[in-house]
């Protein structure tokens, strides 16, 4: 089994360093800088009918989308601790560890709740917590690319898995200790698309390709005092723009969401970053996308 090892980012270091073109990173890149459905409130682990026998062994089925799990007790988990993972040819098993306000293992995991985001190739995991010891972390197993912790307005914490091949989930809960597991197998239907990343933000929707009018743009970032910026252009010419402050920029990645409505049709670009505070250029990610 590895062990996540953790690094922090000194942000408004990284906010003030000169700017660069953005560029798109709809692949998943090789390096790794330093939310929505809302919460389930179930108390104990969703059960369905007849259990499945996979790569992962005996438990609930496992889905391609939706929701993937739910449960855990409102007991004394206060942290995320540690995300380990362990990899088979047949099976991922990824677990988040918690750990009490004392430091010491979590006997139980918090509330939890699960879904398979497939549209942006992501298994997401909600927790009724407020604090990790955890941000991100470059993977790079057989089915994940790298995983972040988020915050949401409502101070709650979120995990995404970033899935590169098609994938079937399962999540389920232990105690003592306090766990919450992950189990992937190969297989499914092909992913429909990809989150992008750049240094300071991630677009989880949309990905490249059509979008609807509105568009909603929703992720994470760690831009400098948490603005997040999104911009639509065509020709270079401007279609609109909107701003909003993430859940959060310090403590971990913070959530947002924006709505921009352009007036136009055809290829366009959407940007999603911040400008810099050195020079005014732009600092993230660009989508190629199609108006209707």
């Amino acid at each position: 089994m590895r062990k996540l090892h953790f690094f922090t980012l000194t942000l408004i270091v990284a906010a003030c360093t000169s700017g660069s073109e953005p560029t798109s990173t709809q692949a998943p890149a090789t390096s790794l800088p330093t939310t929505s459905l809302p919460a389930s409130t179930t108390t104990s682990v969703a059960t369905t009918t007849t259990p499945e026998v996979g790569g992962c062994g005996e438990g609930e089925p496992m889905t391609e989308d939706g929701e993937v799990g739910a449960g855990g007790t409102s007991g004394d988990a206060e942290q995320i601790g540690a995300i380990t993972w362990e990899t088979k040819p047949e099976c991922e098993v990824f677990t988040i560890d918690f750990v009490t306000a004392q430091a010491a293992p979590a006997t139980s995991a918090p509330t939890m709740s699960a879904d398979f985001i497939r549209s942006s190739a992501v298994v997401r995991i909600y927790l009724d917590l407020e604090a990790t010891s955890v941000t991100d972390q470059l993977v790079q197993s057989g089915l994940v690319d790298r995983v972040y912790v988020a915050r949401r307005p409502d101070r709650s914490l979120f995990v995404d898995f970033h899935l590169v091949a098609p994938a079937l989930a399962r999540v389920s809960v232990a105690e003592s200790p306090g766990q919450v597991l992950l189990e992937l197998e190969p297989g499914g239907s092909e992913l429909e698309g990809l989150a992008a990343f750049a240094q300071n933000v991630v677009v989880i929707s949309p990905t490249t390709g059509p979008v609807e009018i509105p568009t909603e743009i929703t992720g994470y970032s760690r831009n400098f005092e948490a603005n997040t910026i999104a911009r639509i252009s065509q020709g270079g010419s401007v279609l609109d723009e909107n701003f909003t402050t993430a859940a959060d920029w310090v403590e971990t990645w913070g959530e947002y969401s924006l709505t921009l409505d352009p007036a136009g049709t055809g290829d366009a670009q959407l940007f999603v970053g911040e400008q810099s505070a050195q020079d005014g250029s732009d600092r993230g990610v660009v989508i190629d996308i199609e108006l209707p």
